[in-house]
């Protein structure tokens, strides 16, 4: 018969067992960065050294945001119809060879091709129509229109060598009844060397602008999304104009721009103020900054008008 004997553990031993007793160092196990001599670099999340200060007298001011507002402006608003009438002007170019008809209203061109009048194509392009426009006794309409890209990722090569290049969606929709209403959305990337303005100097974003015009003087748009063109980055949330409520300013919204540090001036406007407080990402503020409201109000002309 065995017999049953206690067996009791010290605590020494039992701390030897649990974290060993002398031995090899794990700091110096093959990989470490004792036994390498290799540290990482990304373990030091310190990188002040490697950044440059800004240099010194080169602070954002107000008369800086309210330039940069105004430069960023005059490009234009961005509109869908107008890159529709540039693109439909150069597919009347192509030909039954090139592009060919494989998509309605577009071009699907694997490699390149080049039509008999010498315009280049490559990409896929495509329109998707919605029309219910009844005819009036005057000539006019009444009912909605819309278009809209669907797909749009070309290149098309005019023969002098200039490029309308499309990347992203445009969309348009006019609607006529006791009131006329539009809205025109460009996004993605979109440009055109023949061009001048927002689409010549490119297009990297998302602008929707909705307009309503009731008569006698009444006129809405509302802006929002934000865009690069050339050089300069703006921003609108909720801008809104209104001829009869505000004649002179904007009714509400924000406005942004992007300065060359990377920071974001943002202006809140009151009800139909014509300046703001331009105030920076970290609260800073710059003081007054006024918006030209004729720049804004082109886009009345520049967004209206079917392709």
């Amino acid at each position: 018969m065995l017999s049953r004997r206690a067996v009791s553990v010290t605590p020494l031993l039992f701390a030897c067992v649990c974290s060993g007793c002398g031995g090899d160092d794990p700091s110096k196990a093959p990989g470490s960065e004792a036994a390498t001599g290799w540290t990482d670099p990304a373990a030091d999340d310190d990188w002040s050294d490697l950044i440059d200060p800004p240099p010194e007298g080169t602070a954002a001011t107000a008369a800086d945001v309210e330039a940069g507002i105004a430069r960023a402006l005059a490009h234009g608003a961005p509109s869908a119809s107008v890159v529709f009438a540039r693109y439909l002007d150069l597919l009347d170019q192509g030909d039954a060879d090139c592009p060919g008809s494989a998509m309605a209203g577009g071009f699907e061109v694997h490699g390149v091709c080049t039509s008999a009048a010498g315009v280049t194509f490559s990409g896929v392009a495509g329109l998707v129509t919605m029309d219910e426009r009844l005819d009036t006794t005057d000539g006019d309409w009444t009912g909605r229109y819309s278009v809209m890209t669907a797909p749009a990722d070309f290149v098309i090569t005019r023969a002098d060598g200039t490029q309308l290049q499309a990347g992203g969606v445009l969309r348009y929709e006019e609607q006529r009844g006791p009131s006329l209403q539009w809205t025109s959305q460009v996004a993605g990337t979109w440009a055109d060397g023949d061009a001048t303005g927002w689409l010549g100097e490119g297009f990297s974003g998302e602008l929707h602008v909705q307009g309503e015009d009731r008569g006698g003087g009444e006129r809405t748009l509302r802006f929002n999304g934000g865009y690069s063109a050339g050089v300069d980055t703006i921003g609108f949330d909720g801008v809104f104009l209104s001829d009869r409520d505000c004649p002179d300013g904007v009714f509400q919204g924000k406005l942004g721009l992007r300065l060359g540090d990377g920071q974001w001036a943002g202006l809140q406007f009151d009800r139909c103020a014509a300046c703001a407080e331009a105030v920076l990402d970290d609260g800073t503020a710059l003081g007054e900054v006024c918006v030209d409201r004729d720049l804004l109000d082109l886009a009345y002309t520049d967004t209206l008008g079917m392709p």
